[in-house]
């Protein structure tokens, strides 16, 4: 074996080993990236997961936000059932952090409305679908559905429409 054969051999051996070191660093780089979009977005979620509305059996609206900051624009939506008719709303500038929830009347007539609505005049509770949208302290805007989930809407205030200024 030639000196110029052994030269060649070594090139190609330290080609190949800089080709596996970069295909490795790619591929660590992509985990790096990814675990730092699903911490971000944990981070992001930290303050919205803790923040919920519902019916109480009383005929009440409990609404809490167990965050160590206030949430702002929220807007509690009263339906029929999860994901159906709107019966009613109601809106709060700021909702600051607290352990205890916060109970609100149901709107006048809400109740009515529901039983007219869900024709359950058998069953005496109230017992709506409850959704609360809200702007974190980032100002990020959240929906929590009536069955619970968590999404984000946007940045700034979310949906709009009709609803009582509390």
């Amino acid at each position: 074996m030639t000196w110029q054969a052994v030269e060649s051999i070594s090139t190609l051996v330290g080609a190949l080993f800089a080709a596996v070191a970069a295909i490795i660093a790619f591929g660590l780089y992509r985990t790096e990236k990814t675990r730092d979009r699903e911490r971000e977005t944990r981070q992001h979620q930290e303050q919205a997961e803790k923040v919920a509305a519902w019916a109480t059996e009383a005929g009440m609206i409990a609404v809490l936000n167990g965050s160590t900051l206030p949430v702002y624009d929220v807007r509690v939506i009263i339906t029929t059932a999860p994901h159906e008719a709107t019966i009613d709303a109601l809106a709060l500038d700021v909702l600051p952090p607290s352990p205890q929830c916060t109970t609100l009347p149901a709107p006048q007539g809400a109740i009515q409305k529901y039983f007219d609505q869900t024709g359950s005049r058998r069953d005496f509770r109230f017992n709506p679908g409850i959704e609360v949208d809200f702007v974190d302290s980032a100002g990020r805007g959240w929906r929590r559905s009536a069955d619970g989930e968590l999404v984000a809407s946007g940045p700034g205030r979310r949906s709009t429409g009709p609803c009582r200024m509390l």
